[in-house]
């Protein structure tokens, strides 16, 4: 194109502007409309936006094209929150970690594959065509055939069960306005209804907030939101710090290099090291380390981590010392990210979780478009000693921020899960529930299914935690069992071996029973 080489980086800024006003709208429409809409949205514009740029006839037609590619790179907020809804929060840190170890090892391995079919073409045309056909005739069937919307994971005797109960609720809703005989049907189903809203907010004992979407001010509202955005801001802000002037201060006499070119070499290399640790470790490191001591001490953890090695580094003046110290700063930062991301899915409701995830990403392209400019001019007025120093406290007041204001310890409005209690009510499964009253059975009946990411707050599903309820609950009371045994026995078709073995032995086969009456039972609303 002709142009100055310090403009190339003006086409990396406007990318990056355009990606986070991508994280201002994108998370919305997956909050509104679904997750696989949105990230069928993404493909399409990313696609269109890299067959600009493959046919880019002048610089500023390219410029356009990279901010049409990044208004629609908001997907990781996005993909984030498709995870947050397919899996429930003990599971959740695992394969949300992935997503940023994806991102990062897509970012070393994409410009060498780039690079080697840019040289062996001769041309820059040529990769940029190959992203938009591995985005648009790969990518983007791939996630319209194959990838399931959570919105529509409901098998079909639940969805006629949901029918069902929808027309029912409707039935009643228009019921409650007309003035209806005490005994009278309609009366005892709204009845019904209120007792189960009743039970079923009393019993809110794990699983997401149970807050109505009109009751939750927002993610813009909410201050824990708002300490993840300034945990991110900062983070990133020193990581874009390293990250720009690494190869600016390689260059000086005190490193021992002879030339620009084994400047860039070695910059490489400490990059290519961090990167890899940083990747490595958000995929394997971080789940073993959250379910050790929990998604909030990670964060305590990672940053007391990347700390230590920002210090470190402040103090070096040798290419393996620097290399020790982003690597450390990697170890930290693999550990932060992914847990106050996990933490974020954890204590917003369902229908802001891709906006409230999209909060630490527009903090981090705002330090991306802001910390290379600031650092270049500290560097140049200063030296590197104080550059790191200052990086260093910023990462200081991260430390402060986070031990100050993240908490981990349960509250009305955040959800803490009980690893222990979760572990022990899946091998009590088996067991018979000894409930005293049908309301306490109601209560550990919602604390499992939301320790399953099952979304209780509409009408429909209270109504079916009640009827389940009121159906399985006489045959796990043990009055009910032993005075209706035979008869019930008789229904599920038992062999004769069986029977005896319930009727002579009240221990753990006869608890195994109910549960299978209870089952029974059960399976007649579609549950499994």
């Amino acid at each position: 194109f002709h142009v100055d080489r310090g403009l190339v980086g003006l086409v990396f800024s406007v990318g990056s502007f355009a990606t986070l006003l991508s994280d201002l709208w994108l998370p919305r429409v997956s909050d509104s409309y679904g997750r696989k809409p949105a990230i069928v949205l993404s493909l399409i514009g990313s696609t269109i936006a890299y067959g600009f740029e493959a046919v880019a006839p002048t610089f500023g037609f390219l410029l356009f094209a990279a901010f049409v590619g990044g208004m629609f790179g908001g997907t990781p907020p996005v993909a984030v929150a498709y995870i947050s809804d397919i899996y429930p929060p003990r599971e959740r840190p695992q394969y949300i970690g992935l997503v940023p170890a994806i991102v990062s090892s897509c970012f070393v391995l994409g410009p060498t594959i780039g690079g080697f079919i840019s040289n062996a073409t001769n041309s820059f045309r040529v990769p940029i065509t190959v992203s938009a056909v591995v985005c648009g005739a790969l990518a983007l069937p791939l996630v319209v055939l194959f990838v399931p919307d959570p919105r529509h994971l409901v098998n079909d005797r639940e969805k006629e069960d949901l029918i069902e109960l929808s027309e029912k609720d409707e039935a009643i809703s228009n019921s409650q306005g007309e003035s209806s005989p005490a005994g009278s049907s309609a009366g005892k189903e709204a009845k019904q209804v209120d007792e189960s809203s009743s039970l079923i907010d009393g019993g809110d004992s794990g699983g997401r907030e149970d807050q109505s979407a009109t009751k939750y001010p927002g993610p813009w509202k909410d201050y824990r939101c708002w300490v993840c955005l300034f945990i991110s801001l900062l983070n990133n802000t020193v990581f874009s710090c390293f990250v720009t002037t690494i190869p600016l201060v390689l260059e000086e006499p005190t490193f021992g290099l002879t030339s620009e070119h084994e400047a860039v070499f070695y910059t490489g290399l400490v990059l290519g090291c961090g990167a890899c640790i940083q990747a490595i470790g958000m995929a394997f490191l971080f789940n073993a380390v959250q379910k050790w001591v929990g998604l909030v001490r990670t964060v305590y953890v990672g940053t007391f981590i990347s700390l230590l090695g920002y210090v470190f580094i402040s103090r070096q003046t040798t290419v393996f010392g620097m290399a020790i110290g982003f690597a450390s700063f990697a170890l930290g930062n693999c550990l932060t990210r992914p847990a106050y991301t996990s933490h974020l899915t954890n204590i917003v409701p369902t229908e802001f979780t891709a906006r409230a995830i999209a909060m630490p990403s527009i903090a981090s392209n705002i330090a991306g478009l802001i910390s290379p400019i600031a650092s270049s001019e500290i560097l140049e007025r200063t030296n590197q000693q104080t550059l790191y120093r200052i990086a260093s406290g910023l990462l200081l007041l991260q430390l402060i921020i986070v031990l100050s204001f993240l908490r981990g310890e349960k509250r009305e409005d955040e959800i803490v899960v009980d690893e222990k209690a979760t572990i022990a009510l899946e091998e009590e499964e088996e067991a018979a529930i000894e409930c005293k009253s049908e309301e306490q059975f109601v209560q550990e009946l919602v604390a499992m299914l939301k320790h399953r990411n099952y979304n209780l707050k509409c009408p429909m599903a209270q109504q079916l935690v009640m009827a389940i309820a009121r159906r399985s609950f006489p045959y796990l009371s043990c009055d009910q069992y032993d005075k209706d045994r035979d008869q019930l026995l008789d229904e599920m078709k038992l062999t004769p071996c069986e029977k005896t073995q319930c009727k002579i032995r009240r221990g753990v086969i006869a608890k195994r029973t109910k549960c299978k009456l209870a089952a029974a039972q059960l399976t007649q609303l579609g549950g499994d």
